[in-house]
């Protein structure tokens, strides 16, 4: 398997494993459902975006987030 396809499977288990906390915060800042899918769009996007180009590891932790 290459390099992105392994990058693309991790990034699939990082989704998975923070979806639920990532739907949370995004419903705390939208008011339709429609604007938190499309948030929860665009944080996919930069954050793949983010990991693609760099090789530095980013702390997922609930609480280095913080609560909203």
């Amino acid at each position: 398997m290459g390099s992105s396809a392994n990058n693309a499977k991790a990034f699939e288990q990082v989704f998975a494993d923070y979806k639920a906390m990532i739907f949370k915060i995004a419903r705390s800042y939208t008011t339709t459902a429609e604007d938190t899918h499309d948030l929860v769009q665009e944080i996919t996007l930069q954050l793949w975006a983010g990991l693609s180009s760099t090789t530095r590891r980013i702390n997922l932790a609930p609480g280095f987030i913080g609560s909203h």
